[in-house]
């Protein structure tokens, strides 16, 4: 169910901050999603982004605690009715971690389900950067054989910092120039984004290789096939059989957990079309998510056959200087996705919102067609319906 509000979430953010010309790229778990097939983690339930400092001030300036409302683009023949809150915090000047209780920069906020990106700025600081960068240092600012981080000094650690371009957010997480920049256009949830320019080392030094290696985690599998993350426990009818063959040939110890793993994979990659039929078959929701993430997620399997083997993706994106990937949205706004799922054509829906309004307004309980009796409230205010406008509007509040 969170699925449509995320993308809801990511595509305002990206359009919001692509309207007033500021930098944003995909970070952390987003991006180690991205890696996988373009879409975000069935299990997460929150974005991260991530943007240089200079244009946090400006977001902060221009929008904190501002709504955004997204009526969708004049060329998606849809109407979305997202609402989103941008919270940014009193200290986003500050890079160090503080009392460590905060250490996110700001949030923008679904108002009607609560889930939220999570927006962090990057900026030179005195904070002690990781080993890994040390090798980008002038000789003279590398540190001895043996040097006691603890006893850093903040002056020598900034101009470190700064020397090696190197950048972090108020949760210690680094990242040098030469990562990031130059962005990477790429598409996220099919929606054009920013990710940085060497995500790889990125994501194997906070995720490990396993992060972009393994295949089961969080009790989900990742099928190559389908380009989808889909519960383990699906796939154990499948591959029971052959994980107790393994178990009973070889005396494994304590080694069997890890050992059934790659035997799930390995099995993984001898699954059948007609497996794949006869699982969707059975699995309603996974053949649902396949058909509605196949383009976007064929388009990413492309993307990354470029992307790794060190070829440039600009012909892939652009034909004469023109985007050609327009795929629309991903997935539909809630509203209108809760109406397909529950059979509600949306004049129905508005039918029984006008009588529930004449209802109230004249002191009366209200009973809909599914539903229990609603009693009138106690007082009311008066209703001003107004015509949606078109693309994203915002109002200050306070």
């Amino acid at each position: 169910m969170h699925a449509p509000l995320l993308h809801g979430l990511i595509s305002a953010w990206l359009r919001v901050t692509n309207a007033n010309n500021m930098t944003t790229w995909i970070a952390h778990g987003s991006l180690l999603g991205w890696y996988w097939n373009g879409i975000s983690f069935p299990w997460d339930a929150d974005y991260d982004v991530q943007m240089p400092i200079a244009d946090l001030h400006k977001l902060s300036r221009q929008f904190n605690q501002t709504v955004i409302v997204d009526f969708g683009t004049s060329n998606s023949q849809e109407v979305r009715l997202g609402r989103y809150f941008l919270d940014c915090g009193t200290w986003v000047s500050h890079r160090g971690p503080g009392n460590g209780l905060n250490n996110i920069d700001a949030r923008f906020i679904d108002m009607d389900s609560g889930l939220y990106i999570d927006i962090t700025g990057l900026a030179v600081s005195p904070i002690t950067a990781p080993e890994r960068y040390e090798s980008q240092l002038p000789a003279e600012l590398q540190r001895p054989v043996g040097f006691n981080s603890s006893r850093a000094d903040p002056e020598t650690e900034f101009r470190r910092n700064m020397a090696g371009h190197l950048y972090n957010c108020r949760n210690r997480h680094f990242s040098s120039l030469q990562e990031i920049s130059p962005l990477r256009l790429t598409l996220m949830e099919g929606v054009p984004a920013y990710i940085p320019n060497n995500f790889t080392a990125m994501l194997e030094a906070e995720y490990s290789a396993r992060g972009i290696n393994g295949q089961i985690f969080r009790s989900h599998t990742f099928l190559p096939r389908l380009r989808l993350w889909v519960p383990s426990k699906i796939l154990s009818h499948y591959s029971q059989n052959i994980q107790h063959q393994a178990a009973k040939q070889v005396d494994l110890g304590d080694h069997v957990p890890g050992a059934l793993e790659h035997v799930d994979k390995y099995w993984i990659y001898e699954f059948s079309d007609q497996d794949y039929l006869e699982m969707m078959n059975l699995e309603k929701e996974m053949l649902f998510e396949y058909l509605v993430t196949k383009d976007t997620t064929v388009i990413h399997q492309e993307e990354m056959e470029l992307l790794l083997s060190d070829q440039s993706t600009e012909d892939f994106f652009f034909e004469d200087g023109v985007f050609k990937h327009k795929l629309g949205h991903l997935r539909r706004d809630i509203n209108n996705y809760m109406a397909v799922k529950q059979h509600r054509e949306f004049p129905e829906k508005l039918r029984e919102y006008m009588d529930m309004y004449q209802s109230y307004k004249k002191g009366e309980e209200y009973v809909g067609s599914d539903q229990l009796p609603i009693p009138a409230p106690q007082a009311l205010s008066p209703i001003r319906l107004q015509s949606p406008g078109q693309g994203l509007t915002r109002n200050r509040m306070g």
